[in-house]
């Protein structure tokens, strides 16, 4: 068995992101134009071009004189989010073979085309995982998976759910159903009012006390 990874709770300190011409108000807008050395009323122009006319390129702003477009642009409308793209680009067929895959690997064979609205709750939680699955994930976060479904669908789901494990994926989920808990996890993390409150293997977990009073009421902890 894997080593378990510690759980950490505590978020990572991220750095500020950098300023934004729509982070500014109208005061705000006029002092950081006039600040690259520009009129005061280049700040209106801007933003009559960002909310009213839409436009979010600088070098697009016709208000704008052209000699300072690259200027504007810089400091006032950085770089937000960068496309990425993971490994080789792929034929449409391979990716279309790769579809089929996982839906027939989540049960959803023959129903390739049919629209999400013609599927019941059941299919509509595989279609998610099929899509999910796709990426080839090392780590799959489920969150209520199971909630709504009837027990045959259950059983079906935890068939599913061993078989992506099987597949070496690490799956963290969110459950409120015990018997799903117990069969399918390796450690159980309690959280109590939003904080860890017991952290171990599934049996021991459900036979502390304290999570037996907590989920259960102090008449089943005794």
């Amino acid at each position: 068995m894997p080593t378990p990874l510690p759980l950490v709770f505590d978020p990572p300190r991220r750095a500020m992101p950098p300023r934004h011409f729509a982070d500014l108000d109208e005061a705000g807008r006029a002092a950081a134009v006039t600040d690259l050395g520009l009129p005061a009323f280049r700040g209106k122009q801007v933003a009559n071009q960002y909310y009213g006319r839409l436009i979010a390129d600088p070098h697009l702003m016709t208000d704008l004189p052209a000699a300072v477009r690259d200027q504007v642009a810089d400091a006032l409308f950085p770089r937000l989010l960068d496309a990425v793209r993971v490994g080789p680009v792929r034929a449409q067929a391979e990716i279309l073979d790769e579809a089929m895959h996982w839906m027939g690997f989540t049960g959803l064979g023959g129903k390739e085309e049919a629209l999400p609205a013609e599927l019941n709750l059941h299919e509509r939680k595989f279609l998610e995982l099929a899509r999910a699955l796709a990426a080839r994930p090392k780590l799959l976060l489920l969150d209520e998976v199971l909630s709504g479904l009837n027990p045959s669908e259950i059983d079906n789901a935890i068939r599913l759910v061993r078989a992506i494990r099987a597949q070496g994926a690490t799956i963290v989920f969110v459950e409120h159903l015990m018997r799903a808990v117990v069969e399918l996890s390796d450690r159980i993390a309690v959280l109590n009012e939003g904080k860890l409150f017991a952290l171990g293997a599934p049996r021991d977990v459900m036979r502390d006390p304290r999570v037996v009073s907590i989920y259960l009421g102090k008449a089943y902890a005794a």
